[in-house]
């Protein structure tokens, strides 16, 4: 199982923003192929929120969203438990049989978890 060189240091992620920030940097540098994106959720003013829910935002949708496989992951801060909205999202995805997803509390966690899954991903492109 690959693992980098440069874990960050565990004092060095002190919350989730930290956290994901890390899990993003790490991702995008050791699997450049993957398609993702991290969501919005408890970022900005409360003006910029009220737009986002205007023009669809979601409350619950787990912070990164890989598209292919398709793997959910949400960010929490050790022992921080997910809210009402997210546990109702997450069933929803699990119920699709589509997506897996995963509670993530470490960058350990993240990094073992992305290895796994993606090295064991089936291929999806379409040979010529």
């Amino acid at each position: 199982m690959f693992r980098p060189l440069n874990f960050p240091q565990p004092d060095s992620i002190r919350n989730e923003f930290t956290l994901q920030r890390e899990a993003t940097n790490w991702l995008s540098t050791y699997h450049q192929d993957v398609l993702f994106t991290s969501t919005c959720g408890g970022a900005g003013s409360r003006t910029t929120h009220h737009k986002m829910l205007a023009t669809g935002y979601l409350k619950g949708v787990p912070d990164m969203l890989i598209l292919n496989p398709p793997i959910a992951i949400e960010f929490k801060w050790k022992t921080r438990p997910l809210r009402v909205e997210q546990n109702h999202v997450i069933d929803k995805l699990r119920q699709t049989g589509i997506w897996k997803v995963f509670v993530i509390r470490s960058f350990e966690e993240f990094v073992d978890t992305m290895n796994r899954e993606l090295v064991n991903a089936p291929a999806t492109h379409e040979s010529s």
